[in-house]
This record gives C-alpha cells, structure tokens and sequence, in this order.
C-alpha cells in the first residue's frame, strides 16, 4: 500500500513482485512522448517501454474466414529504442538491484513538480557502498523532450581508496512489444519485428538512431546527447554497436566523490520520405534542451503544472487516499492526451500496449468533459482528431454500404482495426458520441470558429449516415437495426436504446447548427453546402427521422428496455457464477453472454447520464435498480457512471463505494492488469464521479432556452470539502462545498488556447454574468461575486396526497370498489380496502383480481374500472367545504403566506373535481399552487413519480419538500423520492414523523420536520 501523500505517490520499498505494477504507475508522458516507469538500470524488468503517440505498425489481420467489409489490419502502437539505459560498476562489478544489499530506497512520482525521483544506497557485492539518486521529466512543454539527472557516488570501499568507476550511457536500438497472448486487452499483434533501424551514429557527445516501419509508412528518431559532471579522470568514449549506441565514462573516483550524468532526450517520428527533416528537427530540439540545461526543463515543468493544476486540481477533505489518487489519475490523463490535433488518447495513455494503443469513444465521452471544464485548449485539440479522419470516415461508410461517415471504433491512423465486428465496426454510436462531445466543446466555449467550421461538416456526415443506417418501421417510427451499444456483452441487436437516443441528439443537433448557421453565417452554410454536397430537403429530413426516433420502453413497469430482445432473455446466472470466471468475456463464449441478461459495462443508464433532461429522475430511478444488478463491471468504464446514477438517484453509500473503485483502479491495481497500462478512461472518470456525481453537476437545459448549469451537491460520508474549478467560455466558477454550505465564485478565467463568446440560452449572459441553479433555485453572479448558499435542506414546497389528509373519500373508495365486487360476486370487506388507499385506480383493480384469483382481458379491466369511477363520483357529489380535514385550511394559507409551495400530489383522477365541492380551487390559485397529474404519471406508489413530479412543478429539490401522506404506499413513495415524509394516522412505518390527526399540522411542524 502507498502511503497516502497528496501530491506524491511514493512506492513504500523494492519488490521483485511489484516492479510490473510500478513500470505502469511511474511513467512518464507529455501527450506526444511516453516513457514507462522503468528503472534506469536494464534489469530487473517487467516490460521496458518508450512510445510516442501515434507511431505505430500495421500488419493484415489473419482470419480464418472473411467476408467483406471487415477491418484488414492490426495497427499496434510500437516499443520504440530504449534510451533510459544508464549503468555503473564499481572495480568491475555493476550496480543491478537485485543483485546488491540494498541499505534505503525510495522512489516517488511528484505530481507538483512532474518528475520521478529515485534514491537508493546499496551495498554491491565486491562490498563497495554506493548510493544513487535519479531524476527523470518528460517535458510538458517540449513534446520531444525527456531528460534523466544521474547522481553517483562511492560512499565507501573495503580498503577506502580510490576504485575503478564504469559510467554507462545506452540507446538500445532494438525493441520488442508484448504479445497479447490470449487476453485481448494485454499487448501487440505483431508477429514480427516492428520497424528496422536505417541510420545509427554515435560519438562521444550524441547517438542518434533513425528507424522505419514497414507498412504504415513512419519513421521515427530517438536521439541522445549528456552533459557530465564529474571526477577528471573518468575518460569518455563512445562505441556504435549493431543495434544499439554506447557512451562510457571510466576512471578512478575517490570515496564520496560526485558523478553526475545529465541524459538528455529527443523522440519525434514524421512520414516516410521526410527523414531528413525529421533527423534535423529532433538534433536542434536535443541541442535546444541541453544548451537550456536541466533545471530550465524542471523550472518550465514547475509553471505548465502549476497552471494545470490551477485549472483542474480537485480538492477533497474525506481521505488524503481520495485525494492522492484524484491528483495522480488526472496528472496521467494529462500525460496521456494528445495535445497536436493529429492524435488522441490510447486506452492505456502512453504507459503501455494494452488495446494496441487503440483510441476508443473512451475520449469523447470519458476524457473531453475534464478538457472542455478545464483545459479547452486540450478539449479542442482532441476533437480536430477526429475531424482530420473525416475523409477516412467517409469512405468506411461507403465501404459499409452506407451514405455520410462512419468513424472507426479503434484505431490510430483512421483505419478500422477491430477484427470481431459484433463489438467493434457495429457500435455505431461511435459517430453521435464524437458528436456528443464536440456539442458540448462549443456550447460551453462560445468556440464559433471551430462550431461552423470542423464540428458543422462532421454533423452532416454522421446526421447523413443515421438517416442512411435507419429506416421507418410499419408504425411511422424511426428504427436502427443490428448494432451494438456501449454494453459489449449484448451484442448485434435491434433498436439499441442508448444508440437510438444519442442518434437522435446527434441529427438534432446537426438541424440546430446547419439552421443557426443560415441565418448567422449565410457564407459559412453556403461554403459547406457546396463542400458537403448537401442537398435542399436534407435538413428536414434529420428532423423527421429525430422525432421519430423509436426508444424501446415498457409504460406498465416504467422501465426502457436496452433494446429490443433484451427483456425476452434470460437473467445471467449470477450466483453460479464464481469470481474467478470474471471478466465473463475470458471464459464464456460471445454467445453464451448474448443470450443472457447480463452487462459488461451501463448502456441504458449511460444514456441517461449523457441526456439527462430527456429523463425523469422516477425513470432514472427505475432504470438504475433495474440494470444495476445486471452489470458485472468487467469494464473498467463501468463504476464511475454507476457513481454518478447512485449518487443522483440517492444512494449516496453505492456511489461512494463505485467511486472508490473508479479512482484507486490503478493505484490498488483493484482489475489485476495495471502492469499493462493505465486505465485512462477511468482516471477521468474520477473527475466525471466528483463533478457530476457529488456536486451534482448537469449541463444540459431541460428545454430549448432554459438555464443550462445547475448543481445538487450531495457530498459523501465522512467528506468535509469538496472543491474544484469550471471553466465556462470567459469565466471560471469556482464551486467549493462543505457538510453545511457551498460557496460559488465567479472570475475572470485565464486563457491559453481556443476561443470564446458571450454565451445565451442560460449560461452566459452579454452582460458578463452567469446563471445556474442550485438545488433549482436561480443563481446568478458577475464576475467577481460570490454567493454563499446553504445545504441545509429548507422548506420549499408541501406535497399533499388527497383523500385522507385534505379531505377524507376513503370510505366513498371503498364503497365504490365493494359495489363493483358485489356485481361481479367477488370478495372485498374494509381490510382489502384499507391496503388500496393511496393507490391508483388500475392497480387497486389489479389487487381485487388477485385476491379473488380472477383473470380478465385488458379491455375488460378498463371497462370495470371506468364503471368502478363513475360509482364513486356518485358518491362525490355528497362532497363539501364541511368535509375539508381539521386544520388543513389554515394549515395551506399558512405556508402560502410564508412562500411555501402547495402541490396536490394524488393518485386521484378525480381530484380537481373533489377541490372544487371542497372550495378549494381552482388550481392554481388562493389554496394550492399546482397538481400533480396522475395521468402523466407511468407507476403509482409506492414508486416515487408522483411525488417528484409534483417537486417539479413546485421548482424545489426533493430535499426541500415535505410529503404528507396517510398510507403506507404514499410514505414509501415520499421517502423513495428523497424527501421528508409526514403520516397521518397510525401504523405508517418509515414516516419520519406521524401524527394521530390533521388538526396537528402546521406550519411550524413541517419547518421543524424538514431540518430534522
């Protein structure tokens, strides 16, 4: 275990075991260059690494059976010359920590400073006592740049006279990947070397290599040069071997006499055909670095972190273990983005060939919202990825038979490169979630350049392809056949609810830009009109198909289904299932996880984290507890959007434990594979549990032209702080939140990178000033204010069930439902009727059918239940003023003259009219503020929707809401929806407070109950 420092991750001692776990978590990277965090001496090693981004092989995909239209070739990041290599020997016998005694040890990776620091003091076995002390950068300004201070020094000797000293410096030319064996997640496909060396020179100050591949067309230099400080007698030379280039320092050195190496390193790659240049370009950047020295690339690394960190650093008062890893999962999600616009992030960053340094979805809908919030700069870059394989896109749509674009679900240089289709070519969501995320870049920048320019062309060809890849069923509805959402283990299915919703968001928002843009930029529409070849009736033929869009959802459980056959198949058999058979895909065919009920990773709770406003939070609360317990969590992408539905669906325990699993993934190595690469996605996903999770973050407005922030912070157990910065265009909101109080601010932001403009539609005002909600409630503060807003739940609104709290129709219920049974001859007496209180007509039918063990159509049941109302509207007309409970009258006036929001939250259709014989309407008006329609409501109590609803057309938070209610299915419904739960009558189990009569309500007890 680590010990839990907040700013460093210092490994607590040297193990053999741990070394493979370590060359992950210690390395290196500035987005272009990667360096794995192995030790400077070559042995011992797990896998030693180098890599820059994008650099990579090809090699045809060898199946047994093809057919066309499938991915042709492997591309694999490659292992590039090893230039780290530093040794020392003393009087012939070199230092190898396996082999000497070592005395003290302590490496650390400083995530302030972005170096890796080792000291150790190791006895040797000829007995010479050394002690070495290594820095190691990869330079954050210099994307070629790494560099390595070696310190070395004697300390003692057996007789303590000067000894023969060896100084090493090694560029091994030739390097290997890892095979990926039979696990697909682990390393290469190549079965071959990788590249070959064509140029090699080396003298006493450089070696330079120069490598090539032989199918992609790359080439790719590591060059070296050192600045020596040390004892005069320790003479140079330097050695050009077959594949590798040696520079020696040898001499004697006294006991405790200094040497220092500082080892300066340049990596770029290029096209083939542009060797020369790229020779050139590398040796002047080589020179460049070490004419600056090393403390100037410490110095400049000090400032790039130091303005990172001010943009992005998440504090957290709960657990320095939190904090610490928070800190080191988003340093290496920094060191892993591509940051030139012609490449983006592997799923193991640059620590690593697992994926083969595959780039996934994982980086528009994982790793762009902690750009776009922070750096967007960053953000930008990555999207201009995408777009730069746009013509690459469009051909594989063509190749797939389709119109517009298909992006590839992984690679590197554009090409489809997964071999299984079923989880790879047939995610087709792909395109929306590059949609997705460049939508959100522009929104929250103002960036207009990069909207109507890049972002406008990729909308038409992914708007293009959706129409082209759906079609219209029998029914009107627009439906997407044979595709593959986010949850690998259900694969090739009909009308995928997650693609299907974010296809939707993807071809509205293709309508929305190309029509701001005629009427904004008319040049700009007719530029792209000509450049896309978009055609008059196009347009709204998106629109068509957008809202028709056909979304598979069951309105008698509430629950949509994650398409089409999912509810037709078997539950997985979870309790037969051991631990060591997970993850399912490394021991159950594809087919045996198709035919079940299980998930990989969330898919339809997914899409509602993504497209929250096209939700209810009933139906996010359905839909949670429905799939949770289908998701096995094989992918490392599933826990942190499982925080984030827990937390805001109220289980505040399960998002904390899903979060601790999210953030420490790799510090605690918690899936067993950290030797094979971080888990980039997941370490934004840490920032994604925090932001969107804990604070309640959403930036989504639930109508055209509504406020589009809004906050719900919810913090954890045992947090005391929660803070962390947003950059919104010009500004930064500043959020910092306590058990008690959550204080916004608002400031001017600093910018390096992107454009931006004042923002409408409810975020940035021309005035400078930004609107949000906070627990619903309207926010708004100027550059340079502050507010401070409690979290203290206050008393906003009243939400009153009907019958037997404002007025008593139980027994005319009852009388109707026992009149309706004596016609059929069926068996109701007052006991059935008491558990039919507080339930909806249709479901109290239900339970009366049951009980008499009856089954009857569908039209049947309706007819007996319009008959069932009419009886008891009879009964109403008996209704009047005199029938209002005691005390409920003044009770309402009361909290209307304090402001408190009055919702009638019934089950009742006929509550409108039982208000009106009550004089107690119209509604709205002097009584009640809003109603609750029960027949916009899907499922009754005790599920929660009835009682949200009514929060929602109140404006307030379910914290600050009381609910009164007589039954036990009511008070299960209140409590289910987050809020404080008030029973009238006795045997209300779960109330938070009861009371034998109404006449006991008042104000005061419900302001007292909602801060209790």
């Amino acid at each position: 275990m680590f010990e839990h420092e907040e700013w460093r991750i210092a490994e607590p001692g040297y193990d053999i075991h741990q070394i493979e776990k370590y060359e992950t978590l210690f390395a290196l990277g500035n987005g272009n260059l990667g360096l794995r965090g192995d030790f400077e001496e070559k042995i011992p090693a797990f896998h030693r690494g180098t890599y820059i981004n994008g650099f990579f092989e090809k090699e045809p995909i060898a199946y047994g059976e093809t057919a066309y239209g499938y991915a042709e070739n492997h591309e694999t990041i490659l292992n590039l010359p090893d230039a780290k290599i530093i040794t020392i020997s003393v009087e012939g016998e070199e230092f190898l920590l396996d082999s000497a005694e070592i005395q003290s040890y302590e490496r650390y990776l400083d995530l302030r400073n972005g170096v890796l620091i080792r000291s150790v003091r190791a006895m040797l076995p000829n007995r010479a006592l050394i002690e070495v002390i290594s820095s190691r950068l990869v330079s954050l300004e210099r994307e070629s740049i790494g560099a390595i201070r070696y310190e070395a020094r004697v300390i003692d000797t057996p007789d303590g006279r000067p000894v023969a000293v060896r100084l090493e410096s090694r560029v091994e030319g030739m390097a290997t990947n890892r095979w990926a064996e039979s696990d697909p997640r682990v390393g290469s496909k190549i079965s071959r070397a990788a590249y070959s060396i064509t140029r090699l020179e080396c003298n006493e100050s450089e070696s330079r290599l120069l490598i090539a591949t032989k199918n992609s067309g790359l080439a790719a230099t590591a060059q070296v040069t050192h600045a020596f400080y040390g004892p005069e007698t320790m003479a140079l030379s330097a050695t050009a071997e077959a594949s590798s280039a040696v520079q020696r320092w040898e001499g004697a050195a006294r006991p405790g006499e200094r040497i220092v190496l500082i080892k300066y390193m340049a990596y770029r790659m290029a096209s083939a055909g542009e060797e020369a240049l790229l020779w050139q370009s590398a040796h002047e950047e080589l020179i460049n670095a070490s004419r600056d020295g090393f403390e100037e690339l410490q110095r400049e690394q000090r400032e790039f972190l130091a303005d990172f960190w001010n943009c992005a650093d998440v504090i957290v008062e709960g657990g320095p273990d939190i904090q610490q890893a928070l800190r080191f999962n988003l340093f290496h999600v920094l060191q892993s983005s591509g940051r030139n616009g012609k490449t983006s992030i592997a799923a193991k960053g640059l620590t690593g060939e697992g994926y083969e340094g595959h780039y996934f979805w994982d980086t528009e809908i994982y790793v762009c919202p902690f750009f776009t919030y922070t750096k967007p700069e960053f953000a930008r870059r990555l999207l201009e990825y995408r777009y730069s394989l746009l013509d690459k896109a469009r051909l594989r749509a063509e190749t797939m038979t389709e119109k517009g674009a298909l992006f590839p679900w992984r690679t590197i240089d554009g090409e489809e490169t997964s071999a299984y289709y079923p989880a790879g070519t047939a995610q087709y969501h792909i395109n929306a979630d590059i949609v997705y995320a460049m939508e959100k870049y522009c929104e929250v920048t103002g960036d207009a350049e990069f909207l109507y320019g890049p972002v406008a062309e990729v909308a038409v060809e992914t708007a293009r392809l959706w129409v082209s890849l759906g079609h219209y069923g029998d029914d009107g509805r627009f439906r997407i056949d044979e595709v593959t959402g986010p949850d690998e283990y259900t694969a090739l299915v009909n009308n995928n609810a997650y693609t299907n919703l974010m296809a939707r968001n993807n071809l509205y928002f293709a309508v929305r830009i190309l029509r701001a843009m005629q009427g904004e930029r008319p040049d700009s529409f007719e530029s792209l009109r000509r450049k896309t070849a978009l055609e008059d009736d196009e347009i709204e033929g998106w629109r068509n198909a957008a809202g028709s869009v056909y979304v598979p959802y069951d309105p008698k459980t509430g629950i949509y289904a994650q398409d089409d056959s999912f509810m037709q198949k078997e539950r997985w058999p979870f309790s037969e299932t051991p631990p060591e058979k997970y993850p399912l895909l490394l021991h159950f065919h594809p087919l045996v996880i198709y035919r079940h009920q299980v998930l990989k990773q969330p898919d339809l709770v997914l899409a509602q984290f993504l497209l929250p406003e096209q939700f209810t939070l009933a139906e996010k609360k359905r839909n949670f507890r429905f799939y949770e317990p289908l998701t096995t969590g094989d992918s490392s992408l599933s826990h942190c959007i499982q925080s984030i539905m827990a937390s805001e669906t109220g289980n505040s325990e399960a998002a904390l434990d899903y979060f601790m699993k999210t953030v420490r993934m790799d510090l605690d190595d918690m899936h067993g594979n950290s030797r094979d690469g971080i888990h980039t996605a997941a370490m934004a996903g840490s920032w994604l549990s925090v932001v969107y999770g804990f604070a309640g973050f959403r930036d989504r407005a639930s109508a055209e032209g509504e406020i589009r922030y809004s906050f719900n912070p919810r913090l954890p157990a045992g947090w005391r702080r929660l803070a962390f910065g947003l950059q919104l265009g010009p500004v930064k909101l500043s959020i910092d939140i306590g058990t008690s109080e959550v204080k916004y601010s608002l400031e001017e932001a600093s910018r390096s990178g992107g454009s931006a403009s004042a923002e409408t539609g409810g975020g940035l005002r021309n005035s400078g000033a930004l609107t949000f909600l906070h627990r619903k409630q309207k926010v708004i503060l100027k550059s340079g204010e502050s507010a401070v807003l409690s979290l203290e739940p206050a008393l906003r609104a009243a939400l009153l069930d009907l019958d037997g709290v404002v007025t008593d129709t139980a027994r005319y219920h009852y009388l109707a439902w026992k009149r309706l049974a004596d016609d059929n001859g069926w068996h109701v007496d007052e006991k059935l009727g008491e558990g039919l209180k507080g339930v909806g007509r249709r479901e109290a039918l239900e339970v009366i059918l049951g009980h008499n063990g009856v089954n009857l159509p569908e039209e049947k049941k309706h007819e007996l239940a319009e008959r069932k109302n009419a009886y008891y509207r009879e009964f109403l007309r008996k209704i009047t003023p005199d029938d209002i409970l005691p005390g409920m009258k003044s009770l309402l006036l009361g909290l209307g003259q304090r402001g408190v929001k009055r919702i009638l939250a019934s089950a009742s259709r006929n509550a409108p009219a039982i208000i009106d014989c009550l004089g107690l309407g119209p509604i709205p008006g002097r009584f009640f503020d809003g109603i609750a329609d029960p027949n916009a409501v899907t499922c009754g109590k005790p599920d929660p929707e009835l009682f949200l609803l009514a929060a929602d057309i109140a404006g307030a938070s379910p914290e600050d809401c009381v609910g009164i209610e007589d039954s036990l299915a009511g008070i299960k419904a209140i409590k289910d929806a987050g809020m404080k739960a008030l029973g009238v009558g006795n045997g209300l189990e779960g109330a938070d407070l009861s009371v034998s009569s109404t006449s006991d309500i008042t104000v005061d007890t419900l302001e007292q109950l909602i801060r209790s």
